[in-house]
């Protein structure tokens, strides 16, 4: 009985995290901007929240945990993907 309830916790899905579209549209410019270079990414003039290097490196591994990171991935290679255009 213990390791069937053990079993079940296990295999029990985490809920996804909730990611804000500013959120979402922040961690899709920085990506296309500076790939993993998360230093350049703290110091970047559109980081308003003046998040530190670590936070952002939290906040992108969530993006990519979540359900937006495959939508991203695919407007990416749909060459659709215009988040650059938010910025200016």
């Amino acid at each position: 009985l213990k390791s069937q309830l053990k079993n079940i916790r296990k295999n029990k899905k985490k809920p996804e995290k909730f990611i804000s579209e500013d959120d979402r549209i922040f961690c899709m410019y920085m990506l296309e901007l500076y790939g993993n270079d998360y230093n350049a990414m703290c110091r970047d003039s559109r980081n308003i929240y003046q998040l530190t290097s670590t936070q952002i490196r939290r906040l992108i591994s969530a993006f990519r945990d979540s359900k937006y990171y495959a939508q991203y991935l695919k407007q990416k290679h749909d060459n659709d993907l215009h988040v650059t255009e938010f910025y200016e």
